[in-house]
């Protein structure tokens, strides 16, 4: 729901231009919100160059005005910092600040999101990481035997026969953090996000398809981290300070594009 504060509008009529559902009309007072369509995106707060426009129900005290030096990122720096990331298969067993979590997971809620449902849920596990390992090694198992994934099987005898010393399913991390949507697009969107995010802080961070595989495969990982049909594991993320040194970037397949 969208309030327009009368005194500052300047009724320039740009949040009615932008908005895409059409739920702000123009009239001889100025712009008026109908309430009946209204998305919460937010293009009309942040295209008023009065600031008179907020989003009933959302704290406005975390709209930022725009400034170059905080907001613009050189493109080369960009493009060298996404090449320089690498996918975490060594962590220390230091575990991160809370508010390097914190600022990952913020990555994750400003992601867009389908029609702006902003559905997404995270789960984050940190203390109960050792039990909820076996769990996930249990559910890799099902899944593997069920696929009969050989190759998956065969890491989990050598879990089991190493008595958990050799993890090639979590890889020591110390975080987890399970991405709940109805679908898998906007859980994707967000966890890239904060996979960048988790770098730029300095943290490892990897995708874990398996494990994802094994919460399917296991009620009780479905049990424990709450699924709903509109709230299902979608992707999980492995977090945690790097044992590994990066000292250069790699090459790539050559891009494969058609211009038409």
């Amino acid at each position: 729901m969208i309030n327009i504060d009368k005194e500052l509008c300047t009724s320039c009529g740009l949040c009615a231009k932008i908005c895409e559902t059409r739920d702000i009309a123009m009239t001889d007072e100025g712009p008026a919100p109908l309430g009946k369509d209204c998305s919460e995106c937010g293009h009309c707060v942040a295209i008023c160059p009065a600031s008179a426009v907020e989003l009933v129900g959302y704290d406005s005290r975390e709209v930022l005005p725009f400034s170059p030096d905080r907001f613009h990122i050189d493109p080369d720096i960009l493009q060298n910092f996404m090449k320089f990331r690498r996918s975490t298969r060594r962590f220390l067993q230091r575990k991160p600040e809370q508010d390097k979590i914190e600022a990952v997971l913020e990555a994750g809620r400003y992601s867009p999101t389908a029609c702006n449902d902003q559905l997404l849920r995270y789960v984050v596990v940190e203390k109960d990481l050792p039990a909820l390992r076996n769990l996930l090694w249990e559910g890799a198992a099902a899944y593997a035997q069920r696929a009969k994934d050989n190759y998956l099987l065969g890491r989990y005898h050598e879990f089991m026969e190493s008595h958990g010393q050799i993890d090639t399913l979590l890889y020591g991390c110390t975080h987890l953090i399970f991405i709940m949507a109805p679908n898998e697009n906007d859980a994707c969107i967000a966890s890239s996000r904060m996979e960048l995010m988790a770098n730029a802080l300095g943290l490892g961070a990897l995708y874990l398809g398996y494990c994802k595989l094994a919460v399917e495969a296991s009620p009780a990982l479905r049990k424990y981290l709450e699924e709903t049909p509109e709230s299902r594991t979608q992707v999980v993320l492995a977090l945690g300070y790097p044992d590994v040194t990066w000292h250069r970037t790699v090459p790539r397949k050559p891009l494969q594009v058609q211009w038409k």
